[in-house]
């Protein structure tokens, strides 16, 4: 019985220990819960500093804050309807560092924690005087000499007499453009190749911080460059004096697609929507539509031309998206052109390319995932060379290379959704396997049109998007794909190039 007794007693006296554990703890956790300040009311003694710039930190002096920082919302009036949040940046229960948001204005700053608010007694005044330079990013980060390049940051004002931009201890000649979040500049000529830091100065106040470029080495026998986007004609050079950009003609709406150039006549032709253009390489114009047929030009693949045959060649496909067409036309227009050969749309070849010393005519055929060629000698009948068997996926640009007799083909294999972009070559007569020459990466981005320098032994390409996206860039390579080398960029949209042989 005495036993039974105090079992009973232990039994009980184990329960209200539990019990008053338990209460201790939820007592506890009670007391805990949403308080981060010790228990202390919430209040704003002092701003410090009471005036700064947008983007400057200003702490926050009280009580009753929450040590994390999500859970204070601080507010500054605004030139918005609305109070403006800014982040907190570090917490604790007595000082928020806070930094101050875009549009904010002078006035009192406001703190919320757990429902409960408290204003400063002081009001916060908005420096909006610049405070020093500061800098952001560059795009790009590389590049030769001469080229443009945009700097990003803060407080850079609004004139171009007030902006110094120094590559090293060299000082930029050519500050193109500057608003308060950018300065465009070009590269001073006289770097030497390798990386260099870049500040700002502005009214004699030097950034607090610098942003590393490095400076491309000037590429050698690089030859002279056309290209085209939607709207404009463009020429880039590389040089002594770095890269020089050029804008020949503007062609604003004119959906332009395909370039050639004729050396020996001076003059480039391009596509656009409609027809065919011409006009002479020194940007002197006029611009000459040769070819107009909304029906059967309704867009242009791309041209090639046959100076010594007083000729070009040039795909198209007709306004209803059902057929496509390899058309043959004279150096000025004044003879009518005439298809060649008439095909389904999904044939519609593109970077035509004329290998005058075998007489034949070269294209990829990108939907059909096909290389092919004709021989301009009795009829016209195309002959696949290769196809997704040789490991094509979205063969778009073509180069012949007659001496070696290597064909290479630009495969846009993100253009299609079969896979990987790469840079590819082998037989010109379609025999054997076609062999990567460039791999798949950063240098081959959505590659459209090839080109050859023969001369100098290089392949051409151009990647119509980049890592940085729709911007394009001109790229080339040794023919046995070494020395891989970016030529120009910073152009938007680019699809068609060719290379002046001369």
């Amino acid at each position: 019985m005495k036993n039974r007794k105090l079992h009973s007693f232990a039994a009980y006296a184990c329960g209200l220990l539990l019990t008053l554990v338990m209460t201790s703890t939820f007592v506890s956790c009670s007391d805990d819960e949403g308080d981060d300040g010790g228990g202390a009311s919430l209040s704003i003694t002092s701003l410090t500093p009471a005036k700064a710039r947008v983007g400057e930190t200003v702490t926050i002096t009280g009580t009753g804050f929450s040590a994390t920082p999500s859970q204070n919302a601080v507010m500054f009036k605004s030139t918005q309807a609305t109070d403006v949040a800014a982040p907190v940046q570090e917490a604790t229960a007595t000082t928020l560092k806070v930094t101050v948001p875009a549009n904010a204005v002078s006035g009192s700053v406001s703190v919320t924690v757990a429902g409960k608010s408290a204003t400063s007694p002081q009001p916060f005044t908005l420096d909006e005087t610049l405070g020093a330079p500061v800098l952001a990013s560059l795009n790009p980060t590389s590049g030769f000499a001469n080229a443009e390049i945009t700097i990003t940051g803060s407080s850079f004002g609004a004139s171009k007499d007030a902006i110094d931009v120094l590559f090293g201890t060299v000082e930029a000649t050519y500050v193109l453009t500057v608003t308060a979040t950018t300065v465009t500049v070009k590269v001073p000529v006289t770097l030497e190749a390798g990386e260099v830091d870049i500040k700002v100065v502005r009214d004699g106040v030097s950034s607090g911080n610098t942003l590393r470029f490095t400076v491309n080495a000037t590429p050698v026998s690089v030859k002279t460059v056309y290209w085209v986007d939607a709207n404009t004609v463009y020429r880039g050079e590389i040089g002594d004096n770095g890269i020089e950009i050029t804008e020949i003609y503007d062609q604003e709406g004119r959906s332009l697609q395909g370039v050639a150039i004729d050396s020996e006549g001076g003059y480039i032709y391009w596509g656009r929507a409609g027809g065919v253009s011409r006009a002479p390489l020194d940007g002197a114009g006029p611009v000459e539509d040769i070819y107009s047929d909304a029906s059967k030009l309704a867009g242009i693949g791309d041209i090639t031309v046959d100076h010594a045959g007083g000729a070009i060649y040039f795909t198209s496909i007709d306004a209803s998206n059902a057929h496509s067409y390899i058309n043959k036309g004279s150096l000025d227009g004044a003879t009518a052109f005439a298809a060649l050969v008439e095909q389904d749309f999904a044939l519609v070849g593109f970077n035509i390319k004329l290998a005058v010393n075998d007489g034949n005519l070269y294209w990829a055929s990108p939907l059909v995932q096909e290389v092919s060629m004709a021989s301009l000698s009795g009829t016209f009948t195309p002959t696949v060379l290769f196809t997704a068997a040789d490991g094509l996926k979205g063969p778009i640009g073509v180069a012949v290379d007659k001496a070696s007799g290597k064909i290479f083909v630009t495969d846009n294999g993100e253009l299609t959704g079969m896979g990987e972009a790469t840079i590819m070559s082998g037989n010109l007569d379609g025999s054997g396997t076609l062999t990567s020459l460039v791999p798949a990466g950063s240098n081959v981005r959505f590659p459209y049109d090839a080109e050859i320098d023969t001369e100098n032994g290089y392949i051409f390409w151009l990647n119509s998007t980049t890592d940085g996206g729709p911007a394009s860039d001109i790229m080339r390579v040794k023919l046995d794909g070494t020395n891989v080398e970016k030529l120009f960029d910073g152009f938007d949209s680019g699809i068609s190039f060719d290379i002046d042989v001369r």
